[in-house]
């Protein structure tokens, strides 16, 4: 479960962030300027998201937050796929990258809280590798999706993405408020 939100929300993340400007510039006429404007906002919006996710990770229950924030990011694709104004694209390209972004605070806090202490530095770098996997590939599937199916179905595919990692962390989700690092875990004598 954890693995495969961080391969969707990574991916999410590196898949836009790569291809943003140069969509812009081939989808909707904008300069390379522009596109790159467009991109330094959205990379600016992440830091709300971050902090927004750091004020709220103690108040909700990280599933439920990785959730809000899946369905928050999932909002944006959809508003930068049927965007038709530039104004919009980069509103809805804000609220995409402040929460999927964000998110990454809740999943690291997360994920070190679903392994007991023996495997917990291990298992935070396998989940990280699994991101990084997710990183390399969405670049590659962006670049293949928009060749062949066009805007915005590359972002209703982000829009797949996000919903199955939302029905993901809800259906499988551990919950870990209120849990000691080290409660269920057996002890080594």
């Amino acid at each position: 479960m954890i693995w495969l939100l961080w391969f969707i929300f990574t991916g999410v993340n590196y898949g836009f962030s790569a291809w943003l400007p140069s969509l812009l510039v081939i989808e909707k006429g904008l300069t390379l300027t522009n596109s790159f404007l467009v991109a330094l906002i959205t990379s600016v919006a992440q830091l709300p998201g971050y902090y927004v996710a750091s004020l709220l990770i103690d108040k909700i229950e990280r599933k439920w937050l990785l959730a809000i924030y899946a369905l928050g990011a999932t909002a944006g694709a959809l508003v930068v796929a049927f965007a038709e104004h530039t104004w919009v694209l980069v509103l809805g390209s804000a609220v995409l990258a402040a929460f999927a972004n964000g998110a990454a605070g809740i999943y690291y806090t997360y994920t070190a809280e679903l392994y007991p202490t023996a495997v917990r530095a291990t298992a935070m770098g396998v989940a990280s590798a699994v991101g990084r996997v997710g990183a390399i590939a969405a670049p590659i599937v962006i670049g293949y999706l928009f060749a062949r199916v066009g805007w915005v179905n590359v972002f209703l595919a982000l829009v797949v993405a996000l919903a199955v990692a939302v029905a993901v962390v809800v259906i499988f989700g551990e919950r870990t408020s209120g849990r000691s690092l080290n409660e269920d875990v057996p002890r080594v004598a």
